[in-house]
C-alpha cells in the first residue's frame, strides 16, 4: 500500500485538462460549422407556393378559376402578389377538350393571371438555370394538374418562382 500519492494527482489533473480541451474544441468546431453553412430555400419556397396555389384553386376536386384573381383567399400574403421583388407567379387554365395530342400551349386559354416581380427577371433566371448555374439565380417550380371545368377537360398550369436570397446564419 502506497501512502504518498502526490504524483498521481498531478498526472490525473493533466489528463483531465487535456480531455476538457479536446471536448471544448470539438464543440466549438461543430457549432461553427453548423452556423457558417449557407441556407438556400428558393427551390423549396417556389414549390410550396405552387402547391399552395394548386390546392386552393382546385379546392375539393373542382376548379374555382375566380380565385386566380385574388390569391389572398388562398392564404397567400398580399406582399407576394403585389409587385413583389422576390416572387413570380403565373397561373393559366387551358381548354384541352379540342386539343387531342397537341402541345397544351397551343390550346385555347380559358383564363390567365400573372403576378410579376418588379424587375421582371425571375422567370428569365429560372429559364437560364438549366444552362447556367449561379447561387444568385432564381429557382422555379411548375405544377400541371388535369381537371374538369364546366364539362371541359382543363389543364391548370402553375409556374412559381422565388428569388429569396439565402444567407449565412452567422
Amino acid at each position: 500500500m502506497v501512502l504518498n500519492k502526490k504524483g498521481d494527482e498531478k498526472l490525473l489533473s493533466l489528463w483531465w485538462f487535456l480531455c476538457l480541451t479536446i471536448v471544448g474544441v470539438a464543440i466549438v468546431v461543430g457549432v461553427w460549422s453548423f452556423y457558417s453553412a449557407d441556407v438556400d430555400t428558393k427551390g423549396l419556397e417556389a414549390d410550396i407556393l405552387a402547391n399552395k396555389i394548386v390546392h386552393c384553386i382546385l379546392g375539393q376536386g373542382t376548379l374555382n378559376l375566380d380565385l386566380m384573381d385574388n390569391l389572398e383567399n388562398c392564404y397567400i400574403d398580399k406582399s407576394v402578389t403585389n409587385k413583389s421583388q422576390i416572387y413570380y407567379i403565373e397561373i393559366k387554365a387551358y381548354d384541352l377538350s379540342n386539343c387531342a395530342g397537341e402541345d397544351y400551349f397551343k390550346c385555347p386559354l380559358i383564363k390567365e393571371k400573372i403576378y410579376e416581380d418588379k424587375e421582371k427577371d425571375i422567370k428569365m433566371q429560372c429559364e437560364l438555370g438549366g444552362t447556367a448555374k449561379s447561387k444568385y439565380f432564381s429557382e422555379c417550380a411548375t405544377k400541371k394538374i388535369y381537371s374538369f371545368y364546366d364539362g371541359k377537360k382543363v389543364l391548370l398550369y402553375v409556374y412559381a418562382g422565388s428569388k429569396q436570397q439565402g444567407e449565412s446564419l452567422l
